[in-house]
C-alpha cells in the first residue's frame, strides 16, 4: 500500500499497483463509511459526469464540512460542499501565489442543481459528512500532495530526532511566516492598501468584547490589554498577512514526509504509515520532495538501532493545506499555531485530555524566533515590532482557543464544562504552567 494525503489534507491509503474501480469503491462497498443517501449519489453523478473515463474512489478519511472523491490515476481530488462551507477561491489562489508549491491549487467545478439532490431524512447522523447538506452542493477540483500530517506521528518519533523536529521548526518559520510577511499588505492605516477583511477580520473588535464578558475572570487582564491596543498597536500597526485558520487541525494541516537512509547502503526509504483520522473541517498541487532536496533545513538526525542496522531518519516540510478558515489578519496572529507544534494533546487516566509541551519547547520556540529573524530581520533590529507582533500572537491565541469553531459559527466563547479542552490551552499558552506540570514524558 502507498500512503497519500489528498491535496484537502486526509491521508488515505491506495493500492500500490491498480486502483480500486467504481464497482468496488465505496459506492457499492457495503462497509462504506457514510450512509447512502440520494445527495451522495448525486456527487458521483457529477463527478463521472465530469471524469467519465477516471477511476473514482470514496475517501476513507472524511471531513465534516464536506464530502470527498479520490481520482487518484488523475492525481485529483473532489470535493463537494455546502454553501456555508464553501471555499473562499481568492483566498486558496493568494495561499498558493505566498507559499507556493507547498500550498495546492483548487479550482471550482460547478454547483449541483438543487433540484436534483435531496437531503437525507434528519440532516443526517453526527458522522454523516452530508448532514450540512441544504440541497445545493459546491464542486470543487483539486490535486493531491503528498504527505503525513505532522499532528499524526508518534510522539517518540518527534522525541527521538530532535535535529529533525528542529528542521520542522526552521521550515516553519522560513517557509509559512516569513514568507506570509513579507507578502503582506500595509496596515489599514491607507485604505486603498488595506487587504480584504473577512469572517474573523472585520470582528475583532466584537469578538473581544465577548471575550471580555464572558470568558472566565483569570483572563480579563490579558483580553482587556489587547482590547485596549488593537487598533492602534495591532490593526494599524502591523501588516495584514495571509493566516491559516487552523494550521493542525483535527488531522494536522502540515504535512511532511518522513524517510529513513541506511548508513550502511546510504539508501532511502519513504515512510508514510502514519494515518491521520478525519478532519473538524477541512480542504486544497502537489508538492513531491527529492530525496536530494537540500535546502538548508532538511539534515540528518542521529542515527538510531532498526533491527541491528544504524538508520537516520529525515522529516521535510512538503504542504501547508486546508485553507477553508485562511484570511488576512495582522502578522503574528497566527503564531497560536507555533503552540500546537511544540506539543500534542495527551490522554490522561481521568478521562481528561490535556495539551502538554514536549520537554524540548522552550528550545524549540528559541529556534523558530531565531530562523525567523534571519527571514526577517526587522524583528530583530525594531523592538516596537517585535512587542506588536507579540500583542498578535496574544490576540491569536484568544481567538483561535477562546471561540468555540461549532460547525464554523465562531459566534460562542467557549465555556467550563462543555470546552475544557480549548480552557485548558488557554491557561497553559496566556498564563503559564503554574504548578501544574504540562510538559510531556
Amino acid at each position: 500500500m502507498s500512503v497519500t494525503t489528498h491535496s484537502f489534507g486526509t491521508v488515505v491509503a491506495l493500492p500500490s499497483e491498480g486502483v480500486v474501480d467504481n464497482a468496488d469503491s465505496g459506492e457499492n462497498n457495503p462497509n462504506a463509511p457514510y450512509p447512502r443517501d440520494v445527495t451522495r449519489f448525486t456527487c458521483w453523478d457529477f463527478a463521472r459526469s465530469r471524469y467519465p473515463s477516471s477511476t473514482i474512489i470514496e475517501s476513507p478519511n472524511q471531513g465534516r464540512c464536506s464530502y470527498t472523491l479520490l481520482l487518484p490515476k488523475d492525481n485529483t481530488i473532489l470535493q463537494f460542499r455546502p454553501p456555508t462551507h464553501r471555499l473562499d477561491l481568492d483566498i486558496t489562489t493568494a495561499a498558493r501565489t505566498v507559499f507556493g508549491e507547498l500550498v495546492p491549487s483548487t479550482r471550482f467545478l460547478g454547483v449541483i442543481n438543487p433540484a436534483a439532490v435531496v437531503c437525507g431524512s434528519g440532516g443526517g447522523s453526527e458522522t454523516d459528512p452530508l448532514r450540512h447538506c441544504k440541497k445545493t452542493m459546491i464542486a470543487y477540483a483539486s490535486s493531491m500532495i503528498k504527505g503525513t500530517p505532522l499532528a499524526s506521528l508518534p510522539a517518540s518519533l518527534l522525541l527521538s530526532t530532535p535535529q529533525q523536529f528542529e528542521s520542522i521548526v526552521r521550515s516553519l518559520a522560513r517557509h509559512y511566516f516569513a514568507p506570509s510577511y513579507h507578502h503582506a499588505s500595509p496596515s489599514t492605516t491607507a485604505e486603498a492598501a488595506a487587504p480584504p477583511k473577512r469572517k474573523v477580520g472585520f470582528t475583532l473588535h466584537e469578538r473581544l468584547t465577548q471575550l471580555k464578558t464572558n470568558l472566565p475572570p483569570r483572563f480579563t487582564p490579558v483580553v482587556t490589554h489587547i482590547a485596549d491596543v488593537l487598533e492602534a498597536e495591532i490593526e494599524t500597526g502591523l501588516p495584514w498577512a495571509l493566516t491559516h485558520g487552523d494550521l493542525l487541525g483535527g488531522a494536522g494541516n502540515l504535512l511532511v514526509s518522513v524517510s529513513v537512509s541506511s548508513s550502511s547502503s546510504d539508501s532511502h526509504s519513504s515512510h508514510s504509515h502514519f494515518h491521520s483520522h478525519s478532519h473538524s473541517h477541512s480542504h486544497s498541487h502537489s508538492r513531491h520532495f527529492k530525496d536530494d532536496d537540500d535546502d538548508g533545513d532538511d539534515n540528518d538526525s542521529e542515527p538510531v538501532r532498526r533491527g541491528g542496522e544504524k538508520e537516520k531518519i529525515q522529516v521535510r516540510l512538503t504542504g501547508l493545506v486546508d485553507w477553508a478558515e485562511g484570511e488576512w489578519l495582522p502578522f503574528g496572529v497566527g503564531l497560536y499555531g507555533l503552540e500546537e507544534v511544540l506539543g500534542r494533546t495527551v490522554d490522561h487516566d481521568d478521562d481528561t485530555k490535556k495539551f502538554e509541551y514536549y520537554p524540548d519547547a522552550e528550545r524549540l520556540r528559541g529556534v523558530f524566533w531565531e530562523e525567523l529573524g534571519r527571514a526577517v530581520p526587522e524583528l530583530v533590529g525594531d523592538s516596537v515590532l517585535r512587542g506588536r507582533v507579540e500583542m498578535a500572537r496574544l490576540l491569536g491565541l484568544l481567538l483561535w482557543y477562546g471561540i468555540a469553531f461549532d460547525d464554523g459559527a465562531l459566534n460562542r466563547v467557549v465555556e467550563p464544562g462543555k470546552d475544557d479542552e480549548e480552557l485548558q490551552k488557554l491557561d497553559l499558552f496566556l498564563l503559564g504552567a503554574g504548578h501544574e506540570d504540562c510538559r510531556a514524558s
